[in-house]
């Protein structure tokens, strides 16, 4: 998975990217991945154990049409 954060000038120097990998993979996880309606009951949007390779930048956007994350999922399987 790879995430482009993009951010404003004056919040890229200052917002830790950290703090928006947590809310972006939960979120991502919980549309990726539906529960099972029956056996085994996996929380994909409370584990991330599905993800095996992440790559994730801040750059600073001056283009608020442009400001946001952008993406990539791939299937290794």
């Amino acid at each position: 998975m790879s995430l482009t954060f993009r951010l404003p000038p004056n919040k890229v120097e200052v917002t830790d990217i950290d703090n928006l990998l947590k809310a972006t993979i939960d979120g991502i996880g919980s549309v990726l991945f539906e529960r099972a309606r029956t056996g085994h009951q996996v929380p994909w949007n409370t584990e991330d154990h599905w993800i095996f390779k992440l790559v994730a930048e801040k750059v600073s956007e001056a283009d608020p049409e442009r400001v946001g994350v952008e993406v990539m999922v791939r299937d290794f399987g």
